[in-house]
């Protein structure tokens, strides 16, 4: 058989082999998007936000989104998550949305601990 002898579908069925999946992988956070979490990362640290979207071990997060530098008030991440921070050293939240690529923990947030962290005053690194 020649390539000219080939039909419109089979050329389209040839292409199709070649081109992007338009499937996603799977993430273990799908289940939180749209949630208020403590994320935290392996190279860019602490964030406290909203999941806009996952994918695989990456996580979009909304605007608004703030890095936790330091904390006081909260003994760990899970405690960060419950109770919130008392103190610390926070940025400014994000103007747009924040991608973390390489995340390994995400914990549900309640709600008083996002007034915590939005109390929080911003920290300019002086």
């Amino acid at each position: 058989m020649s390539i000219d002898d080939l039909t419109y579908k089979q050329l389209r069925e040839i292409a199709a082999l070649f081109a992007p999946s338009a499937t996603r992988d799977p993430s273990p956070y799908d289940g939180l998007v749209g949630r208020a979490v403590v994320i935290r990362a392996n190279e860019s640290g602490v964030w406290v936000g909203v999941i806009d979207s996952a994918q695989g071990a990456a996580i979009t997060l909304a605007p608004g989104a703030r890095r936790a530098w330091y904390w006081e008030g909260a003994g760990s991440c899970s405690g960060l998550a419950e109770t919130g921070p008392t103190g610390g050293k926070w940025p400014a939240p994000s103007s747009g949305r924040v991608v973390v690529a390489d995340v390994f923990e995400a914990l549900e947030a309640t709600a008083d601990a996002m007034a915590a962290v939005a109390a929080q005053p911003v920290w300019t690194g002086r």
